[in-house]
This record gives structure tokens, sequence and C-alpha cells, in this order.
């Protein structure tokens, strides 16, 4: 290990001749690309090694002077665990799918890029603030369409707030009636229990289980970062033109209380400690209880993402991988059955809001490349328009 760490040190060292070190805050975004190896490493630990190499709390670090500078983590992992390629090891059709995997066949590939913050925040308030000079029609488009430009997806809302709620509760009502044998499947009704009766019930009841899992993952999976769901505080510009409705301001501060979202409150200290891993885990436990169907847990299985949000950190609080290493585990064994890799990417990072704590946004890995290449789109589009738009800045 020293002597990769060397030899790592040696290939940033060539990198940086010639640059200056980052002296402010920094977005910081990891790839890692180990799908040749047999056991792959686990993300944090992974991404503390190479954060480390990049620079260390207290010391002169090669590419930024401290860690407390890194205000934004994105972190993918690229592995022989991943979700899709763990459901079908031998299926290469599943290589056309931007979703599925890759790297070198042996040993292990890694991409860092690191912008200063105010870039990455510039770009994002960008593309929020000229969505529909940017995407045209299909930033209001809620259809998914292959034919819409990567960065348009972003925009698609799959979870129907009128139609699958009341298709949802309605199911969840039948299910039951079904378990306590009333309405329709109390003895004499639709559904009786007589033999004659039990294969047409089985059928039905196997059925009407699949559309309630389809419909609960739909509604847990199906959350976007909002304008507000980036690192540092609020725009001055989006403040000014709130002033006259703080309330407003209040309420996009804070998300309301959604499938996939929940709310922890902040460690102690970066390392966390007993006390609040538990807290941590009766938070999660709570989430999986309320969603589940009488008593049967949430079994995730598809790659997903984490939005993790820290607000009210105050100094001391920057070291985000870490947190990021405490909130993995337990929510891969509570809402994945302890599938390790389930969680193939995550972003956490320092954001304004109403009250202290950490929000979990949780959401599909697809969503999340979705927002990268939306932003990627906005910094396109904000480059071939040239100076013009200055006056966005």
């Amino acid at each position: 290990m020293d002597r990769i760490r060397d030899e790592l040190r040696e290939q940033i060292r060539a990198q940086m001749v010639g640059r200056r070190r980052f002296r402010g805050p920094v977005s910081v975004e990891i790839d890692l690309h180990a799908v040749g190896i047999v056991q792959p490493p686990a993300s944090p630990p992974s991404v503390k090694a190479y954060l480390d190499l990049l620079g260390k709390r207290g010391a002169k670090g090669l590419v930024y002077e401290d860690d407390e500078l890194v205000r934004h983590l994105r972190v993918r992992r690229h592995a022989a665990d991943h979700p899709i390629r763990r459901a079908q090891p031998e299926d290469w059709l599943y290589m056309d799918d931007p979703r599925f995997p890759w790297g070198p066949s042996a040993g292990v590939r890694v991409v860092i890029v690191i912008r200063p913050l105010r870039v990455y925040v510039a770009d994002y308030d960008r593309l929020f603030r000229r969505r529909e000079q940017i995407f045209g029609d299909h930033a209001t488009d809620r259809n998914w369409d292959d034919d819409k430009p990567a960065g348009a997806r972003f925009w698609t809302r799959g979870w129907d707030d009128i139609r699958d709620s009341d298709r949802l509760r309605d199911l969840r009502s039948e299910d039951a009636d079904d378990a306590n044998s009333r309405g329709r499947f109390a003895p004499g009704g639709l559904y009786d229990h007589s033999s004659e009766m039990s294969v047409m019930r089985d059928e039905q009841r196997r059925r009407r289980r699949r559309e309630i899992k389809a419909l609960l993952d739909r509604l847990l999976l199906d959350q976007r970062p909002d304008d507000l769901d980036r690192p540092g505080p609020v725009a001055e510009v989006d403040r000014l033109a709130w002033a006259s409705i703080p309330e407003l301001l209040a309420m996009k501060r804070h998300h309301p209380v959604m499938a996939g979202v929940f709310y922890v409150p902040l460690p102690p200290n970066t390392k966390g400690g007993p006390n609040w891993s538990q807290t941590v885990r009766h938070e999660m436990e709570a989430h999986q209880t309320k969603l589940g169907i009488h008593g049967r847990r949430l079994d995730l299985d598809t790659p997903l993402s984490l939005d993790i949000s820290v607000r009210g950190a105050g100094a001391g609080r920057k070291d985000y991988d870490n947190l990021a290493h405490l909130l993995l585990p337990p929510f891969e064994e509570i809402f994945c059955a302890g599938r390790r890799g389930t969680v193939v990417s995550y972003r956490v990072y320092e954001s304004e809001g109403n009250e202290p704590g950490v929000r979990v946004m949780l959401t599909t890995d697809s969503r999340l490349q979705a927002l990268e290449d939306a932003i990627s789109a906005s910094r396109g589009w904000v480059l071939r328009h040239g100076p013009s738009l200055m006056r966005d800045r």
C-alpha cells in the first residue's frame, strides 16, 4: 500500500506541474472503476484513501490546501457487485445501457475532477434558471423519451401524485382486507376462501403484490434534486426575489416529508458515535416500516443514489466522506437486504437549511447521471452563447 500511495502521489505531482493548489472551497467528483476486481472495496474507504492523497486536514495538500475545502463530493462506483451486473453477470446486452458498470478488465481506474466550488454552483444555478432556454419543450415534457437529449431526462417525472397515489391506496386497502378476511375476501364474498376460488384468489393476490411493489419503488425512487439542493447559501438573486414572501423560501429550504426523503440529526463529530449511529438506524428502520406492506420489508435491488445534504454544519464538520461512510452501510443493510454495492453513487455537500441536520434523499443512479448531463448541457450552452450572457453571473 505504501508503494501504491507513493506512485499515486507522483502521478498527482506530475499533473500539478505548473498549477497552483486550490485555495478556496472546491467540488470534487470521483469515479472508481473496479469491474475487473473480484472483491472490490466499498466506496467510502476507497474515496477517503484518494482524498487523503489530494489533501489532508492540517497539512498542505498536493491539490488543495486542506480537506476542509471540499464542500461538495460526488462519487460513482463501477464494480462487479453493481446491481445490473449482479443480476445478469453473463448478459452483455446491457453493455449498451449507460448504467452498466465499465472499466479496465484488470486493475483499477480512477478519474478525479476538481473545480472551484463557485464554478459548480454557477453551472447548477444556470441549469434551473435557464432550463427552458437550454432544453426547450423537453424541459416541460414529463414523459421519458429515448430521443430526448440526455440532460433533458432530468426533468422527467414517473410518479403521478393523483393517479398513482389513488391506485396505491386502493391496492393497500384491498391487501389489508385480504389479510383480515373482510369485504370481498370474507366468507361468501367474491374471493371466498372455498377451494374452487383458491387458484383465482392466489393469482389475484400475486398480481396485487407485484403492482404494490412497483408503485412503492416508483414512489420511493422518483425524487429529483431541486434548485436549492446544491452547496452553499441561497443565491442572492433568489433571496431578493423571495424577500417579500419569506414563507416560500422557508418551504423550499425544507423538503416535504416524501417517501424517498428522511432526516437525521447532525453527528456530534465527524466520526459519529454510537448514539448517533443508533439514531440513524432508528430513522431508517422507521422509514422502512412505514413503506413496507404488512411487516414485509422493502428490498431494493436496482442502481441507487443518495443525495446527502448537510445543513447547519458549522466549523469542524467538513469531513463529508466520513459522514457518507457512516450512512451507506446501514442504508444498504436496511433497504437493500445487505447487498453491498447497491448504492452505486452519492452526493454529499453543505447547504443552507431551516434547521441543522442531515437530509438524505433517495433516488436512482440514472437520475444523478441525468443531473450531471443537464449541468454539462448548461455549461455547453453558455459557452456557445458567449459573453452576451455575462449578466447571468
